[in-house]
Formats: structure tokens, sequence, C-alpha cells
């Protein structure tokens, strides 16, 4: 039986992590990387197909196993190395310098939606005053010790 528009086709393929998954439990620390098959054809079309997976707990065992820093874009050595634990202390850093903006940003939104709610209500009480001005500081406090906490990891990470 005849395949319907069955045509022969020839390109290249190649394996990369499609999704990286990080369990950061309290307990658990885990690191695993979705696998995909990725066919480029002649013509130019991609296809892409999920084939496996790699992955490794983070223990007090691994935390000093190092590995080299690889080229994203060659694939070659770099020269440099990492080891689990520089990974992790980055990661973490990452982690902490995207919330510091996030909680920034929301604070400077929330303030900006007060402030134009004010301009079209009534004025505030001073108590009202007293209370939002309070938050806000909350907000900033709470900017400042995650600050802290990035800057403290980058110490550790330089040691």
């Amino acid at each position: 039986m005849a395949n319907y528009k069955e045509t022969t086709a020839s390109g290249t393929s190649y394996i990369r992590a499609h999704t990286v998954i990080i369990n950061n439990d309290t307990s658990y620390k885990h690191i695993e990387f979705q696998e995909e098959k990725v066919v480029v054809l002649d013509d130019g079309e991609t296809l892409g197909q999920r084939i496996g997976h790699v992955a490794s707990e983070f223990t007090n065992e691994n935390m000093m196993t190092a590995f080299p820093i690889l080229d994203p874009e060659t694939g070659s050595e770099t020269g440099a190395s990492s080891t689990y634990v520089e990974l992790y202390a980055a990661l973490f850093s990452l982690y902490m310098h995207l919330a510091v903006e996030r909680d920034v940003r929301v604070a400077a939104e929330e303030a900006a939606a007060a402030e134009a709610a004010a301009a079209e209500s009534t004025p505030e009480t001073a108590a009202e005053a007293a209370d939002r001005l309070e938050e806000q500081l909350e907000y900033a406090n709470s900017a400042v010790a995650l600050l802290e906490a990035e800057a403290e990891a980058a110490r550790l990470l330089a040691e």
C-alpha cells in the first residue's frame, strides 16, 4: 500500500536539553535535563522528538564535582570550570536578583496606582497616609533584605 504524498528527506540531527527541571525542596535538591532529538531537514523544516533525560541529585558528596564550562555556540571548552555548588549558588543568586527586581517593580506599580487613586479621590486622612507609608516601608525593607541575601550569596561564591 502506498503512503499518501510520500517523499524522501535528508538533513541533520542533534540532541539537546529542551527543558530543565530543578527541584529545590528543603530536604531534596535535584536537577533534570529532559532531552529531545532535533532533526533539521534540508528544506529548513525542523522536527523535535522527546527522547529521554539525564538527572542528578545535589548532595554533600557531589557538591564539589567539577565540570568544564562549554561555549554554547561551539560546544568547545572555554578553559573555565565550575562545580555543582557554584552552579547552585549562581542559580540562587539569579533567583534573588529576579525576585528583588519583581518586588521593586510591584512596589513602584502599587505606588503609582495609589498615587493615581489619591489624585482622583478625596484626600486621605493622616491615619490612612500613615498606613500607606508603613506598607511602602515594609516593601522597601523586604527589598533591602533580599538584596542583602543576594550580596551574601555573591560573597560566599567569591570565597
